[in-house]
C-alpha cells in the first residue's frame, strides 16, 4: 500500500464510496456509456476498424444474447452493464 498508516474505517468508508459510484453508474448508464462508447469509435477510427454487434441468433450457449437494434446498445446491454453487475457483486462479496 502507498500509506501503510491508513485505517480501518478510512478503507470501509472507501470502499463504500467505490461502491457508491459505481451502483450509481449502473441504475443511470446511458451518461457514463456514451462517453466510453464514444471514446472506443474515436479509438476504432483511429486502428480503422469497425465496431460491430455479434451476430444475434435465437438459442445462445456461450454468451449473453440480449437483442439490440444498434451496436451502441447491444454493447451496453450485454457488455456494459453486467461488468458492472459483476464489480458490484466482487466488491460486496471481497468486503463484507
Amino acid at each position: 500500500l502507498p500509506n501503510s498508516k491508513i485505517d480501518l474505517m478510512t478503507c470501509i468508508s472507501n470502499i463504500e464510496d467505490i461502491l457508491q459510484v459505481i451502483q450509481m453508474k449502473r441504475n443511470e448508464p446511458d451518461e457514463e456509456y456514451k462517453y466510453l462508447f464514444e471514446e472506443a469509435q474515436d479509438l476504432a477510427k483511429y486502428t480503422e476498424t469497425i465496431i460491430e454487434m455479434q451476430r444475434v441468433v435465437k438459442r445462445q450457449i456461450n454468451r449473453d444474447n440480449i437483442p439490440a437494434s444498434f451496436a451502441n446498445e447491444y454493447f451496453k446491454l450485454n457488455i456494459f452493464i453486467p461488468l458492472l453487475d459483476h464489480f458490484i457483486v466482487a466488491i460486496k462479496d471481497r468486503f463484507s
